[in-house]
Protein backbone atom coordinates (compact mmCIF):
# COMPACT_ATOMS: atom_id res chain seq x y z
CA UNK A 1 0.00 0.00 0.00
CA UNK A 2 1.31 3.43 -0.85
CA UNK A 3 2.30 5.16 2.39
CA UNK A 4 0.76 8.43 1.25
CA UNK A 5 -2.63 6.68 1.30
CA UNK A 6 -1.87 5.07 4.35
CA UNK A 7 -11.30 8.03 18.52
CA UNK A 8 -13.42 9.01 21.35
CA UNK A 9 -12.44 8.14 24.85
CA UNK A 10 -8.77 7.16 24.56
CA UNK A 11 -6.84 10.13 25.89
CA UNK A 12 -3.92 8.20 27.33
CA UNK A 13 -0.90 7.89 25.08
CA UNK A 14 2.25 5.98 26.01
CA UNK A 15 5.55 7.81 26.47
CA UNK A 16 6.77 8.82 23.01
CA UNK A 17 9.72 10.78 21.60
CA UNK A 18 9.26 14.54 21.57
CA UNK A 19 11.37 17.63 21.15
CA UNK A 20 14.85 17.53 22.67
CA UNK A 21 14.47 17.83 26.44
CA UNK A 22 10.73 17.25 26.27
CA UNK A 23 8.80 14.08 27.14
CA UNK A 24 5.17 13.26 26.43
CA UNK A 25 3.86 11.07 29.26
CA UNK A 26 0.87 8.81 29.54
CA UNK A 27 -2.06 10.66 31.05
CA UNK A 28 -0.74 14.10 30.12
CA UNK A 29 -3.49 16.18 28.44
CA UNK A 30 -3.19 16.79 24.71
CA UNK A 31 -2.03 20.36 24.07
CA UNK A 32 -0.62 22.24 21.07
CA UNK A 33 2.82 21.80 22.67
CA UNK A 34 2.70 17.99 22.39
CA UNK A 35 0.11 17.46 19.64
CA UNK A 36 2.64 17.32 16.80
CA UNK A 37 4.49 14.43 18.41
CA UNK A 38 1.34 12.59 19.46
CA UNK A 39 -0.36 12.82 16.09
CA UNK A 40 2.77 11.78 14.20
CA UNK A 41 3.34 8.83 16.52
CA UNK A 42 -0.28 7.67 16.19
CA UNK A 43 -0.08 7.98 12.40
CA UNK A 44 3.07 5.85 12.33
CA UNK A 45 1.28 3.19 14.39
CA UNK A 46 -1.80 3.46 12.12
CA UNK A 47 -3.75 4.04 15.34
CA UNK A 48 -7.01 5.60 14.18
CA UNK A 49 -8.52 5.42 17.68
CA UNK A 50 -5.71 7.52 19.13
CA UNK A 51 -5.97 10.03 16.31
CA UNK A 52 -9.71 10.43 16.87
CA UNK A 53 -9.13 10.91 20.59
CA UNK A 54 -6.52 13.59 19.95
CA UNK A 55 -8.74 15.41 17.47
CA UNK A 56 -11.66 15.26 19.92
CA UNK A 57 -9.58 16.61 22.80
CA UNK A 58 -8.28 19.48 20.69
CA UNK A 59 -11.78 20.32 19.48
CA UNK A 60 -12.89 20.69 23.09
CA UNK A 61 -9.88 22.93 23.81
CA UNK A 62 -10.68 25.09 20.81
CA UNK A 63 -14.05 25.96 22.34
CA UNK A 64 -12.48 27.12 25.62
CA UNK A 65 -12.62 30.93 25.99
CA UNK A 66 -9.22 32.57 25.81
CA UNK A 67 -7.59 29.71 23.92
CA UNK A 68 -5.10 30.63 21.19
CA UNK A 69 -7.01 28.77 18.50
CA UNK A 70 -4.46 29.11 15.73
CA UNK A 71 -2.36 26.07 16.65
CA UNK A 72 -5.32 24.17 18.09
CA UNK A 73 -7.05 24.41 14.71
CA UNK A 74 -3.83 23.50 12.90
CA UNK A 75 -3.49 20.29 14.90
CA UNK A 76 -7.17 19.44 14.49
CA UNK A 77 -6.47 19.71 10.78
CA UNK A 78 -3.28 17.63 11.01
CA UNK A 79 -4.97 14.87 13.05
CA UNK A 80 -7.85 14.62 10.58
CA UNK A 81 -5.45 14.75 7.63
CA UNK A 82 -3.56 11.80 9.15
CA UNK A 83 -6.83 9.94 9.75
CA UNK A 84 -7.95 10.46 6.17
CA UNK A 85 -4.64 9.09 4.89
CA UNK A 86 -5.19 5.91 6.91
CA UNK A 87 -8.87 5.55 5.97
CA UNK A 88 -8.75 6.21 2.21
CA UNK A 89 -9.28 2.93 0.43
CA UNK A 90 -10.76 1.32 3.55
CA UNK A 91 -13.63 3.62 4.48
CA UNK A 92 -13.88 6.47 2.02
CA UNK A 93 -17.01 7.93 3.65
CA UNK A 94 -15.22 8.37 6.98
CA UNK A 95 -12.13 9.65 5.17
CA UNK A 96 -14.31 12.29 3.52
CA UNK A 97 -15.72 13.32 6.89
CA UNK A 98 -12.18 13.68 8.26
CA UNK A 99 -11.17 15.83 5.29
CA UNK A 100 -14.20 18.06 5.85
CA UNK A 101 -13.18 18.61 9.48
CA UNK A 102 -9.56 19.19 8.49
CA UNK A 103 -10.54 21.73 5.83
CA UNK A 104 -12.76 23.68 8.24
CA UNK A 105 -10.11 23.76 10.98
CA UNK A 106 -7.27 24.77 8.68
CA UNK A 107 -9.37 27.52 7.10
CA UNK A 108 -9.91 28.90 10.61
CA UNK A 109 -6.17 28.75 11.30
CA UNK A 110 -5.35 30.63 8.11
CA UNK A 111 -8.08 33.20 8.78
CA UNK A 112 -6.65 33.78 12.25
CA UNK A 113 -3.13 34.20 10.83
CA UNK A 114 -2.80 34.73 7.06
CA UNK A 115 0.96 34.31 7.48
CA UNK A 116 0.63 30.78 8.89
CA UNK A 117 2.48 29.11 6.02
CA UNK A 118 2.31 25.55 7.35
CA UNK A 119 -1.46 25.74 7.72
CA UNK A 120 -1.76 26.86 4.10
CA UNK A 121 0.39 23.98 2.85
CA UNK A 122 -1.51 21.43 4.94
CA UNK A 123 -4.82 22.81 3.65
CA UNK A 124 -3.50 22.34 0.10
CA UNK A 125 -2.69 18.72 0.94
CA UNK A 126 -6.21 18.24 2.31
CA UNK A 127 -7.58 19.46 -1.02
CA UNK A 128 -5.28 16.97 -2.77
CA UNK A 129 -6.77 14.12 -0.77
CA UNK A 130 -10.25 15.41 -1.57
CA UNK A 131 -9.39 15.13 -5.26
CA UNK A 132 -8.09 11.60 -4.68
CA UNK A 133 -11.51 10.72 -3.25
CA UNK A 134 -13.52 12.70 -5.81
CA UNK A 135 -11.48 13.39 -8.98
CA UNK A 136 -14.15 15.72 -10.39
CA UNK A 137 -13.28 18.21 -7.62
CA UNK A 138 -9.97 18.78 -9.35
CA UNK A 139 -11.73 21.19 -11.73
CA UNK A 140 -11.66 23.89 -9.03
CA UNK A 141 -9.47 22.53 -6.22
CA UNK A 142 -6.42 22.10 -8.45
CA UNK A 143 -5.94 25.84 -8.86
CA UNK A 144 -6.59 26.38 -5.15
CA UNK A 145 -3.87 23.86 -4.27
CA UNK A 146 -1.37 25.64 -6.49
CA UNK A 147 -2.16 29.03 -5.01
CA UNK A 148 -1.87 27.78 -1.43
CA UNK A 149 1.40 25.94 -2.08
CA UNK A 150 2.89 28.97 -3.84
CA UNK A 151 1.96 31.28 -0.94
CA UNK A 152 3.23 28.84 1.68
CA UNK A 153 6.54 28.37 -0.12
CA UNK A 154 6.98 32.12 -0.56
CA UNK A 155 6.34 32.66 3.16
CA UNK A 156 8.63 29.84 4.35
CA UNK A 157 10.88 28.58 1.53
CA UNK A 158 13.09 26.52 3.86
CA UNK A 159 10.32 24.84 5.86
CA UNK A 160 10.71 21.05 5.43
CA UNK A 161 7.03 20.21 5.99
CA UNK A 162 5.97 22.64 3.28
CA UNK A 163 8.56 21.17 0.90
CA UNK A 164 7.38 17.66 1.83
CA UNK A 165 3.72 18.47 1.16
CA UNK A 166 4.61 20.19 -2.11
CA UNK A 167 6.57 17.11 -3.17
CA UNK A 168 3.62 14.86 -2.38
CA UNK A 169 1.35 17.07 -4.47
CA UNK A 170 3.80 17.07 -7.40
CA UNK A 171 4.17 13.29 -7.20
CA UNK A 172 0.46 12.46 -7.26
CA UNK A 173 -0.78 15.23 -9.58
CA UNK A 174 -1.36 14.00 -13.15
CA UNK A 175 1.39 14.99 -15.57
CA UNK A 176 -1.20 16.70 -17.78
CA UNK A 177 -1.81 19.16 -14.93
CA UNK A 178 1.84 19.78 -14.06
CA UNK A 179 2.68 16.73 -11.98
CA UNK A 180 6.27 15.50 -12.19
CA UNK A 181 7.40 12.44 -10.27
CA UNK A 182 11.11 12.96 -10.93
CA UNK A 183 10.85 16.53 -9.68
CA UNK A 184 8.94 15.27 -6.64
CA UNK A 185 11.72 12.81 -5.77
CA UNK A 186 14.19 15.69 -5.79
CA UNK A 187 11.82 17.70 -3.59
CA UNK A 188 11.59 14.82 -1.10
CA UNK A 189 15.39 14.94 -0.94
CA UNK A 190 15.24 18.70 -0.44
CA UNK A 191 12.82 18.22 2.45
CA UNK A 192 15.10 15.62 4.02
CA UNK A 193 18.02 18.07 3.84
CA UNK A 194 15.88 20.84 5.35
CA UNK A 195 14.86 18.60 8.27
CA UNK A 196 18.52 18.36 9.26
CA UNK A 197 18.41 22.08 10.10
CA UNK A 198 14.80 22.37 11.22
CA UNK A 199 14.38 24.28 14.48
CA UNK A 200 10.89 24.77 15.98
CA UNK A 201 9.91 28.42 16.02
CA UNK A 202 8.13 28.06 19.36
CA UNK A 203 6.74 25.52 21.85
CA UNK A 204 3.57 24.94 19.79
CA UNK A 205 5.27 24.77 16.39
CA UNK A 206 4.95 21.63 14.24
CA UNK A 207 7.86 19.17 14.26
CA UNK A 208 6.45 16.21 12.30
CA UNK A 209 7.44 14.83 8.93
CA UNK A 210 11.07 13.69 8.76
CA UNK A 211 10.39 9.95 8.78
CA UNK A 212 7.56 10.48 6.29
CA UNK A 213 9.91 12.31 3.91
CA UNK A 214 12.19 9.25 3.76
CA UNK A 215 9.19 6.92 3.45
CA UNK A 216 7.58 8.82 0.60
CA UNK A 217 10.85 9.13 -1.29
CA UNK A 218 11.28 5.38 -0.83
CA UNK A 219 7.79 4.84 -2.24
CA UNK A 220 8.78 6.73 -5.37
CA UNK A 221 12.10 4.93 -5.66
CA UNK A 222 10.41 1.56 -5.31
CA UNK A 223 7.84 2.49 -7.97
CA UNK A 224 10.71 3.50 -10.29
CA UNK A 225 12.44 0.16 -9.73
CA UNK A 226 15.33 1.50 -7.64
CA UNK A 227 15.03 -1.15 -4.96
CA UNK A 228 18.39 -0.46 -3.31
CA UNK A 229 17.61 3.23 -2.84
CA UNK A 230 14.12 2.44 -1.58
CA UNK A 231 15.51 -0.01 0.94
CA UNK A 232 17.97 2.59 2.26
CA UNK A 233 15.25 5.20 2.66
CA UNK A 234 12.75 2.82 4.29
CA UNK A 235 15.46 1.82 6.76
CA UNK A 236 16.27 5.48 7.43
CA UNK A 237 12.58 6.09 8.14
CA UNK A 238 12.53 3.20 10.60
CA UNK A 239 15.60 4.54 12.38
CA UNK A 240 13.59 7.69 13.08
CA UNK A 241 10.27 5.91 13.71
CA UNK A 242 10.72 2.20 14.54
CA UNK A 243 6.93 1.67 14.87
CA UNK A 244 6.08 3.08 11.40
CA UNK A 245 3.72 0.29 10.35
CA UNK A 246 3.38 1.20 6.67
CA UNK A 247 7.16 1.37 6.28
CA UNK A 248 7.61 -2.00 7.96
CA UNK A 249 5.12 -3.50 5.51
CA UNK A 250 6.62 -1.78 2.47
CA UNK A 251 10.15 -2.83 3.38
CA UNK A 252 9.06 -6.45 3.85
CA UNK A 253 7.53 -6.46 0.35
CA UNK A 254 10.62 -5.16 -1.45
CA UNK A 255 12.25 -7.75 -3.71
CA UNK A 256 15.77 -8.81 -2.89
CA UNK A 257 18.46 -6.71 -4.53
CA UNK A 258 22.22 -6.80 -4.79
CA UNK A 259 23.84 -3.80 -3.15
CA UNK A 260 27.22 -2.76 -4.47
CA UNK A 261 29.94 -1.42 -2.11
CA UNK A 262 29.42 2.01 -3.68
CA UNK A 263 25.69 1.85 -2.96
CA UNK A 264 26.23 0.77 0.63
CA UNK A 265 28.53 3.74 1.18
CA UNK A 266 26.02 6.29 -0.07
CA UNK A 267 24.40 8.48 2.61
CA UNK A 268 20.71 8.07 3.35
CA UNK A 269 20.11 11.71 4.20
CA UNK A 270 20.05 14.95 2.31
CA UNK A 271 19.63 15.70 -1.35
CA UNK A 272 20.83 13.24 -3.97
Amino acid sequence: MNIARRMLGLLLVAIVPALPGQTVRAGEPVTPANASTRIERAFHRADTSALMAIASALTVQGKTPGTDSRHVDYYIGYANHALANLLIGHDDDKAGDCLGRAEAALKRAVAADPGFAEAQALLASVYGLEIALHPWKGMWLGRRIGDLMDRATALAPHNPRITLLRAGNDYHKPAAFGGDQQKALLEFGQAIAQFEHDTPSGPDAPTWGEAEAYALRADGEAAAGDVAAARRDYQAALELAPDYVAVQEALAKLPASKVSPADSARPVSGER
